[in-house]
């Protein structure tokens, strides 16, 4: 019989036995379905991790607020419990997050016996061994996704002297979805690419927004003084790669220094 592949994902109030689930993700590879809801918990009686906390922000992004009742809860778990019902439950670290579901259903579980676990699933995929079993760290960073949360800060920093999510694409000359990604990483999303981090940090978080394109002004004061577009990325704490982006889309040449260095990264 063919199974469909569910990845669950949770957020929770620890990794300890006595943790619970705060925030709940399923969704079927194979159809699309999604499942999303906030579950109702009674935090004076669970174990709080704070370093857990600190890392989810579930108080800073509201999550809380948007927390089910008892009777609505139990609803989603009943969903939870269909969905996966001789399926294939995926995850990072998926046997942790099968015991916390297993512990919110009021029926046996009847997912397969076999987890999958998506970071070995990736590795050979990305050329690495699965026997050294990579982590979820691991496979972004073979992605090149990084840790969000000083892009973050540093978006946190600019909007504070008057930067607006707009102002800050704008400055880049709006790659892409930019100030959509830069929404999303206020809102907590954890991880980003590494152009995206680069769109934002060369920003100086002590200069206000003015009119004109800050990068070409940049780019510019480097050019009166002589230093180099390769010495310029390095500078702006940039990669060559977002470098060459930024020279092509604002119309300046690029050396074959910068070409080489950014093809080498």
């Amino acid at each position: 019989m063919s199974r469909n592949l569910i990845v669950v994902d949770l957020e929770t109030t620890g990794l300890g036995p006595q943790c619970a689930p705060i925030e709940v993700a399923a969704i079927n590879v194979d159809t699309g379905q999604v499942l999303q809801f906030v579950p109702h918990v009674d935090l004076s009686k669970v174990s709080i991790e704070p370093q857990a906390f600190a890392i989810n922000r579930y108080f800073d992004r509201g999550v809380y607020q948007k927390m089910l009742s008892p009777a609505e809860t139990a609803s989603m778990w009943c969903k939870v419990s269909a969905m996966l019902r001789d399926n294939t439950f995926a995850g990072s670290n998926p046997a942790f997050d099968a015991r916390l579901v297993a512990g919110e259903l009021t029926v046996q579980p009847t997912w397969h016996h076999r987890l999958a676990d998506l970071a070995a699933y990736a590795a050979p995929a990305l050329g690495r061994d699965p026997s050294e079993l990579p982590g979820l760290a691991d496979v972004l960073a073979a992605l090149k996704y990084i840790d969000a949360t000083p892009v973050r800060e540093h978006l946190l920093k600019l909007q504070a002297i008057g930067w607006s999510v707009n102002a800050v694409a704008t400055a880049n000359g709006s790659p892409g979805k930019l100030a959509q990604r830069l929404r999303q990483i206020l809102r907590g999303q954890q991880t980003c690419a590494q152009s995206t981090r680069d769109y934002v940090m060369w920003l100086d978080p002590e200069l206000p927004p003015e009119s004109g394109n800050p990068f070409v002004r940049k780019w510019s004061e480097y050019q009166f003084i002589g230093v180099p577009d390769h010495e310029a990325a390095r500078r702006m704490g940039i990669t060559y790669e977002s470098m060459r982006e930024q020279l092509i889309r604002n119309g300046f040449p690029r050396s074959a220094l910068l070409l080489e260095l950014a093809r080498e990264e």
